[in-house]
C-alpha cells in the first residue's frame, strides 16, 4: 500500500515538473538563394549551391522586406530571378513564416 502511494506521488511530481518546462523559444533561421516564384502570399527560393528549394509564407504585418542597404521596401519589389536572403521561423504547424526578406538584387 505504501509503495503504491509513493509511486503515485512520484509520478505526479514528475509529470508536474515536465509540464512546468517553458515552451521552446522562437528561433529564426536563414536561407539564401534566387527567387523562382513569388505571389501575394508566398515566395519560393532555390539555393544555387545545394539546389534546395524552399517555400515561405508572407505574414501580413509581420514580414518585413528590405533592400541590401537596410532600407524598407514594398514586397512587390521582389521579382523572379533576384537574389534574396530570407529570415524565417517554423513555429506554427511547421510552416515556414517569413520574418524578413533581404533583397540582394539581380547580380
Amino acid at each position: 500500500m505504501m509503495k503504491s502511494l509513493l509511486a503515485t506521488v512520484a509520478a505526479v511530481v514528475i509529470l508536474g515538473m515536465s509540464a512546468a518546462v517553458p515552451a521552446q523559444a522562437r528561433v529564426s533561421e536563414r536561407f539564401y538563394g534566387r527567387v523562382i516564384h513569388v505571389s501575394t502570399d508566398n515566395i519560393k527560393v532555390r539555393n544555387p549551391h545545394s539546389g534546395k528549394i524552399l517555400s515561405f509564407v508572407f505574414v501580413p504585418g509581420v514580414t518585413h522586406t528590405i533592400d541590401d542597404a537596410g532600407r524598407p521596401q514594398a514586397a512587390t519589389h521582389i521579382h523572379v530571378g533576384e537574389r534574396v536572403n530570407v529570415v524565417y521561423d517554423t513555429t506554427a504547424l511547421g510552416i515556414r513564416h517569413l520574418d524578413r526578406v533581404i533583397d540582394l538584387g539581380r547580380a
